[in-house]
Order: C-alpha cells, then sequence, then structure tokens
C-alpha cells in the first residue's frame, strides 16, 4: 500500500539524522509535528540553551511520488526559498518515519523520526 498523508501526521522525535550517509549523533532532543491542515513546528530541546528553539511553516505530501514538502516561515512570515525542503518519503510506518532531502549544497541528507507522545 502506498504512502498516505495519514501516515505522516502527527508527533515525532527525531532519532537519527545522515548526511552523505554518515550518520551525525543526535545531541538535543528534536521533534517534528505535522498537524491537520497542513501545520508544521519543528522544536529543538538543548539542557545547554535557555530556550526552546522553534520553526514553524507549512507540510504536503504527495502520495503519487512519496514527496513530503516542509516551507518554513521567518518571524515576520516570510517563506524564503532556501527554508523550503523537497523530501522523498522512504518509510512511513508507524512508528517510524524516514526521508531523505537535498540541502542548499546539494548534499543528499536523511532523517529518521520514531512516533513521539
Amino acid at each position: 500500500m502506498a504512502i498516505q498523508a495519514k501516515d505522516i501526521l502527527g508527533n515525532w522525535k527525531v532519532e537519527g539524522f545522515a548526511v552523505a550517509d554518515k550518520v551525525i549523533p543526535v545531541k538535543a532532543a528534536c521533534f517534528y509535528a505535522f498537524d491537520f491542515g497542513g501545520n508544521l513546528t519543528y522544536t529543538i530541546v538543548d539542557d545547554t540553551l535557555p530556550i526552546e528553539i522553534n520553526e514553524v511553516g507549512t507540510w504536503s505530501f504527495d502520495s503519487n511520488n512519496a514527496q513530503l514538502v516542509m516551507q518554513f516561515r521567518t518571524a515576520d512570515g516570510q517563506t524564503p526559498p532556501e527554508q523550503r525542503f523537497v523530501c522523498q518519503v522512504l518509510q512511513a510506518a508507524s512508528p517510524t518515519l524516514k526521508f531523505t532531502y537535498t540541502d542548499v549544497n546539494g548534499i543528499i541528507s536523511g532523517v529518521s523520526l520514531k512516533g513521539a507522545t
């Protein structure tokens, strides 16, 4: 069965990052929230920082090609092109979500997430 938007909805905790097939350890707790209506939140909680870092934006998913598009907004509501990520969803079977994207340098990176409450 093909991946559908409902498979991506919800709260996810980042379990791992990879840049050009090199695994990057996750030291801070990072979370994605893919909400109804296409609302997106990315939060970083790091004990060494005095505040949480919250990024907001929108998301959409095309089940025909398993592409997840995330567009983050700046504090003044702008949607800069360098904050738009077109991701290829590799797995969206509860409790795991995995996707890859090409960063601004043309390097393919990957993210592995687990369902969070």
